[in-house]
């Protein structure tokens, strides 16, 4: 039995719920971070942008083959999108996790905050 601390009150925590309660932890400081896969998304796209902006305009200039550049930007806007995509049901997944441990906890008359610890629900 591993020992949570909130305020006054030291809860007994189960090893299956220690480790809950560290993974809904990890899951909300995930969450805060930036996510690079949207960075790199849009970044995809931008470029995507640029190369068939730049096939159409300027034909590929003196020796390049609009096309080709043309191809380049299509894989770009699509590669972004495919990203994009990921990274959307992974947050999704995270999201779900997360609810599926506050009921979990809720269920064993617990609550957890954002930061992971642990309390007794009162009423």
């Amino acid at each position: 039995m591993l020992h949570e601390v909130h305020g006054d009150c030291a809860l007994n925590l189960s090893e299956d719920e220690a480790r809950l309660a560290e993974r809904y932890r990890f899951l909300c400081v995930q969450q805060e971070c930036h996510p690079r896969c949207g960075i790199v998304a849009k970044v995809g796209a931008l470029a995507g942008g640029v190369f068939i902006v730049s096939a159409i305009f300027f034909g590929g200039g003196e020796e390049g083959d609009p096309l080709f550049i043309f191809g380049i930007g299509v894989c770009c806007l699509v590669a972004g999108a495919v990203i994009w995509f990921h990274e959307r049901e992974a947050e999704k997944r995270r999201w779900q996790e997360k609810k599926s441990i506050i009921h979990k906890f809720r269920s064993r008359g617990l609550g957890i905050q954002l930061n992971g610890q642990v309390h007794r629900l009162f009423g």
